[in-house]
């Protein structure tokens, strides 16, 4: 004898995958406003490149620089804000020495000392690049924050 199983009534057998799938969709939904200040300035990286004179590009990748390096602090601020005494200290000491390998990655990427647009073009573009990097990092640790003060 086969035992057939009712179904419950309704749609309540239907519930937890909608539940899931409204879960993925907001989470998707905001982690893209989350992101949005790096997509942007990447958006203005991108645009940075298609200059066609060395001295332009300076001139671009230079704003860009300060307009990241604005919204780092930003994310730094915001971050360490939500941290407990112990990992905001952590958070410091990385950032720290997040500085000091940017700016000795950026010596090592374009170590000729001259200031000509050339060579202030590369440096521009190097830190703009490693500051944006760093700036994805800390939207991701502020994205992640809440687990019991640390920010994955």
């Amino acid at each position: 004898m086969i035992k057939v199983t009712p179904q419950p009534k309704g749609y309540a057998h239907q519930g937890i995958n909608l539940r899931a799938t409204l879960v993925y969709i907001l989470t998707t939904f905001f982690i893209q406003f989350a992101f949005a200040d790096s997509q942007d300035l990447r958006s203005e990286e991108r645009a940075c490149g298609e200059h066609m004179s060395y001295k332009q590009i300076s001139g671009c990748f230079s704003t860009l620089y300060r307009k990241a390096d604005q919204e780092l602090n930003d994310q730094y601020s915001k971050l360490s804000n939500s941290l407990d005494s112990g990992n905001r200290n952590n958070l410091m000491t990385a950032q720290r020495l997040w500085v000091r390998f940017r700016d000795a990655d950026c010596i090592f990427y374009e170590p000729r000392k001259d200031s000509d647009n050339l060579v202030s073009s590369s440096r521009s573009i190097c830190l703009t690049r490693r500051t944006l990097e760093r700036l994805e990092q800390l939207e991701t640790y502020n994205l992640r924050k809440g687990c019991n003060g640390c920010a994955w």
